[in-house]
């Protein structure tokens, strides 16, 4: 049955992998993904770990761009080929990850609990989404759930094969890190779970022995860490990628003042508290199940013992995934002040893996009943999850929920780049990933997500991304010969403030769905003279 169920996600994920990119681009694959897409581009080029092919970037997660290198090399000049190859692949290891919950599940619970976590990860439409987004969170999440799944076998092994467990634990662990960064927030939750069981429940021997076990957790995690790290530090000065740090600076730039703060924070909590509700909505119906089964039942307890033989395992396994979860939902409300719908794929695997648990729940309440009433409350559960994810579904693929509508604008932007721009020229673009990728030219990033330099740029002149004139200088000591982007982004005055500097060399309007707005291209004229920064508020329209 799992088989069953794996190859029907997989079909349906593989199936939507190979639609047009008009509707790629309009229905879930972000303009991050073309991130990805021109960096393992380049990198298979001969161009060096770089997004415009001028100057290195770290602002991608590694273990993905890694990846993705084969494919450029086999088929180097057949770009929206190699990107649905992509998402195929991504849509493998999305597919794949169902079979590692019904493993993690089946060894804390029972086998149909374990189908039943599948069930919720597979027919979740927003984790088919997600993963269509082309970012690295397929991969990551794969990787985590490899990794939660060898702490399992690290707590039940033997003294003898422990060692051997940990060793394997802490690999997997780098390797999530490597998948995604917040993965060092699974480390912490694996850690801090361990820690806080020990010390409630072994003697001091037993202490010391963990504390020789989480050792050999990190040694061998740090390992595999190094040397990314290494790489960041000696090329850039700093560990970390650019793109969490370029992000950090676009949303805090300009809060200013306690009240100023406060309002933002409130903002970007209660964005995340509605993103984990509306993602985690199937697996919260099957708690509303549990509770309505419980109340039912609690005339009816049976004594024949409790069906989970390891419940003390499932408490810990409870405990690891919601401390992961809960750590990423505070970290992109509380400090980042930013969602992405990508941000929330731990919370659906934790969701779904609660919702197995819960089932296997439903199942122990409801023996001793009727084998009808046992049926009919299994049916409603499934049914209950295949109809809130099939709403869903519907309106996605009615058009209800065009996840970037403005994106499709890329294309034809990147067609008359390609053919009526001079071969080397350079373009500047603060959504630059689908044009760096599709139009052939040198693309630079101007919101710093992959442009390390201009990230150095903007703090040292205390900038905003989105600051024309406070950029103008970058601008044109890096020689951009054309500034666009897809989204409407020109304010009405950009071209008075910058009268002599920039001229509109290419005008069309935007694609139906997108917004009424012209699509514009300008050109970078040669003129030294600063634009009046007064008005620069004025110049765009951007604001992320």
């Amino acid at each position: 049955m799992l088989a069953g169920l794996i190859l029907a996600g997989g079909g349906i994920r593989l199936f939507y992998a190979w639609q047009p990119l008009t509707g790629l681009l309009e229905q879930g694959m972000a303009d991050d993904a073309f991130y990805y897409l021109n960096i393992a581009r380049n990198i298979a080029r001969g161009l060096g770990v770089s997004f415009d092919s001028i100057s290195p970037t770290n602002g991608f997660h590694p273990l993905y761009t890694l990846i993705l290198v084969p494919i450029f090399k086999i088929i180097p000049e057949s770009p929206e080929l190699a990107a649905k190859l992509a998402l195929s692949m991504l849509m493998v290891f999305n597919a794949l990850t169902a079979l590692l919950l019904y493993q993690t599940v089946r060894q804390v619970s029972i086998s149909a609990g374990g189908i039943f976590a599948a069930i919720l990860w597979l027919f979740n439409p927003w984790v088919l989404i997600i993963a269509l987004g082309g970012v690295e969170s397929a991969v990551y999440m794969f990787c985590a759930a490899i990794t939660i799944f060898l702490y399992l076998q690290c707590i039940t092994a033997g003294q003898t094969h422990r060692l051997r467990w940990t060793i394997a634990l802490g690999v997997s662990a780098g390797v999530t890190v490597l998948a995604r960064s917040d993965g060092i927030f699974l480390i912490s939750a694996i850690l801090l779970e361990g820690a806080v069981f020990t010390l409630r429940t072994r003697p001091h021997s037993g202490r010391i022995e963990l504390a020789h076990q989480a050792l050999a957790f990190l040694a061998t995690s740090a390992v595999v860490l190094t040397p990314w790290l290494l790489w960041n530090q000696l090329t850039f000065g700093y560990p970390t990628q650019v793109s969490g740090m370029a992000v950090h600076w676009q949303t805090h730039y300009g809060v200013i003042g306690g009240a100023a703060k406060a309002a933002t924070l409130l903002q970007s909590t209660l964005r995340m508290a509605y993103g984990s509700l509306l993602f985690s909505i199937q697996a919260v119906m099957v708690g509303v199940l549990w509770l309505a089964v419980k109340l039912i039942t609690r005339r009816r307890r049976e004594t024949q013992g409790n069906p989970r033989p390891q419940s003390g395992l499932e408490v810990r396994l409870v405990w690891v995934v919601c401390i992961f979860a809960i750590q990423i939902i505070l970290f992109y409300a509380v400090y980042l002040w930013q969602e992405q719908f990508w941000y929330f794929m731990p919370l659906m695997y934790t969701m779904a893996l609660i919702g197995g648990l819960l089932f296997a729940k439903i199942i122990a309440a409801t023996r001793g009943f009727t084998l009808g009433f046992q049926r009919f409350v299994r049916v409603l559960a499934i049914t209950t999850v295949l109809l809130v994810g099939g709403v869903f579904w519907w309106s996605w693929l009615r058009g209800g929920l065009k996840i970037y509508p403005a994106q499709r604008n890329a294309i034809p932007i990147a067609e008359l780049l390609s053919s009526q721009t001079e071969e080397g020229a350079r373009i500047g673009a603060w959504n630059s990933g689908i044009l760096g990728y599709l139009s052939d030219r040198a693309v630079i990033n101007l919101d710093g997500v992959v442009n390390n330099s201009l990230y150095g740029y903007i703090r040292q002149r205390n900038v905003s991304f989105f600051d024309l004139c406070g950029m103008w200088d970058y601008i044109q000591s890096t020689k951009i010969d054309y500034l666009t982007d897809y989204e409407n982004a020109w304010g009405d005055d950009l071209e008075v403030i910058f009268k002599g500097r920039l001229r509109l060399w290419a005008e069309f309007p935007s694609l139906p769905d997108s917004g009424a707005y012209p699509i514009k291209i300008y050109e970078v004229l040669d003129n030294s003279e600063p634009p009046p920064a007064a008005s620069c508020p004025q110049a765009l329209n951007l604001h992320k």
